[in-house]
């Protein structure tokens, strides 16, 4: 969803999915009184699902406790794998949609304590398939170029630096949502390179002339900076002389 107002049609979606796909029943809806939640519920009747919709009155959260608390601790975790991630505000703001669900996938994953099952287990009888690649969101992946013409460069990088921001549920397994900070655009990939590092650490660790200080010289401009700065001086010697 874009935008609230969607959340009608999107809503009354899932509601169908679950109940088609799943088996799964759903007699009430308990939410608050906002106006896309009472849009949400025309849409419901409207559709004839069946299902008693309840609202909660304004600032009485605990009418909705195990909800808005699982909130809490879900935004506790979007900001934790944020923090790893070290990623900017801007960033933040663009991604945190694909923080959120993925933070939802994995606690979903958690084995309960009473049932001993997790909750992918009592809803669907089976773990998703992206269990078998877990990755850290935010860490830094190499993903293969796609080239869509017939001409491919020969020359330019075959890869392109990306970032871990979800699983493709979708897709087959060990498919990723990749960031590209190039782009600002997520896209779908299959053939990634793991670094192992955010973007951050993964930059630091292949900053500009690492490699030239490694071989005695600090860098290209300094370099050339110098060798002008020794002619120029070699220069004054002479004059003077």
């Amino acid at each position: 969803m874009t935008r609230k107002s969607d959340l009608a049609i999107e809503g009354v979606k899932l509601i169908k999915k679950i109940q088609n796909n799943f088996g799964i029943r759903i007699k009430t809806l308990r939410m608050d009184n906002a106006g896309e939640n009472t849009s949400l519920r025309d849409e419901i009747v409207k559709e004839q699902l069946g299902i008693k919709c309840e609202f909660t009155a304004a600032g009485t959260l605990q009418q909705n406790g195990v909800v808005e608390r699982s909130f809490v601790t879900l935004y506790g975790k979007v900001r934790a794998m944020f923090k790893w991630a070290d990623l900017d505000n801007k960033t933040r703001q663009k991604l945190w949609a694909e923080c959120a669900n993925l933070a939802t996938c994995l606690d979903n994953l958690i084995v309960n304590e009473i049932t001993k099952k997790s909750p992918c287990d009592l809803m669907i009888g089976e773990k998703p398939k992206f269990c078998a690649s877990l990755k850290v969101f935010g860490e830094v992946g190499i993903c293969r170029r796609v080239e869509l013409g017939s001409l491919k460069p020969k020359l330019e990088d075959k890869g392109v630096l990306c970032i871990f921001v979800g699983y493709c549920e979708d897709h087959g397994e060990g498919v990723y949502r990749m960031y590209n900070p190039s782009t600002g655009q997520v896209r779908i990939c299959r053939d990634v390179r793991w670094m192992g590092k955010n973007i951050n650490a993964y930059n630091s660790s292949q900053g500009s002339g690492n490699l030239w200080r490694e071989m005695g010289i600090e860098d290209n401009k300094s370099t050339e900076i110098g060798a002008e700065k020794k002619e120029r001086n070699q220069m004054i010697y002479l004059m003077k002389s």
